[in-house]
């Protein structure tokens, strides 16, 4: 799985790519890539939020133990 730091790298340059084509004029294919790369940083977002939280689990279980 990608680290912490990984996910974030990841989400920063696609949101630093979506606003770079936001600031251009859009044709209707942009418009899609926009909603496109909007769709990948959450899906990223998510991911990362859902490994964290079975981590923590993990960690609790871990010490209950």
């Amino acid at each position: 799985m990608a680290s912490e730091c990984e996910y974030k790298r990841q989400a920063t340059n696609l949101i630093k790519r979506y606003f770079r084509l936001a600031d251009q004029g859009r044709s209707d294919e942009q418009t899609a890539a926009l909603e496109n790369l909007l769709e990948k940083i959450i899906y990223i977002s998510k991911r990362y939020e859902w490994k964290s939280r079975v981590e923590e689990s993990q960690l609790s279980k871990d010490v209950s133990s």
